[in-house]
């Protein structure tokens, strides 16, 4: 099945291409505060959120968000991101990732709240999800959890909303990181319109580990 990102492409994008994010999410308009829970200590790891979090696209398991925080800093990761889910969704499933204990998470999230916005607009409206996204944060850090939240900057209806959360999550001290800069437009990092291969992935693993390793563990 094809994910909602393809869906949202082959149906209302095909003038369209993603514009390189700067590498730290895009959008600067917050300071960016200290980054809270740094160095929670040796632990799991959980990655979760949507397909980019998931790792559709990529055939070896090693470069996919997942297997490369593991692989990085040796220890259990879970990986529960489902391709498609919205950042509603995605806060109903924060209490089971919590329930792993895990000393930090990787989130991915947003996309598809534009994408369903796009399609029905005024039924997923921005606020919902800058809503859902702070009270994400909030409450895993509350709890101790390192956050990771992949930043994006698309330039695409709808997606105004995504360079927004880059900036809560900086003003409240989330570490992010566009793992994609650079990547949208470019066949040779990418398995389709929106998601890496094996080569982007790569790129992507490198970025996340080079934003995260001075404050894990």
């Amino acid at each position: 099945m094809k994910s909602i990102y393809s869906l949202f492409y082959s149906f209302a994008l095909a003038s369209f291409l993603f514009a390189a994010g700067c590498s730290s999410g895009g959008g600067s308009g917050a300071p960016a505060a200290p980054i809270v829970n740094t160095k929670p200590g040796l632990g799991r790891i959980v990655v979760m959120g949507d397909s980019l979090a998931f790792g559709e696209g990529a055939t070896k398991s090693n470069v996919k968000p997942t297997g490369c925080l593991a692989n990085q800093f040796l220890v259990s990761a879970d990986n529960i991101a489902v391709s498609g889910t919205t950042s509603a969704e995605i806060e109903q499933s924060l209490n089971g990732a919590l329930s792993r204990a895990p000393k930090m998470i990787f989130i991915s999230a947003g996309g598809n709240d534009a994408i369903t916005n796009y399609y029905q607009p005024g039924t997923y409206p921005a606020q919902q999800t800058l809503d859902a996204m702070t009270r994400i944060f909030d409450k895993a850090l509350n709890r101790g959890v390192l956050v990771v939240y992949l930043g994006l900057s698309p330039n695409l209806p709808d997606a105004d909303r995504l360079p927004q959360i880059s900036q809560i999550a900086r003003a409240k001290g989330v570490i992010v990181v566009d793992g994609m800069a650079g990547l949208w437009d470019n066949p040779a990092f990418m398995a389709d319109q929106f998601h890496p291969n094996d080569t982007g992935y790569e790129i992507m693993c490198q970025r996340i580990i080079d934003a995260v390793a001075p404050h894990f563990p």
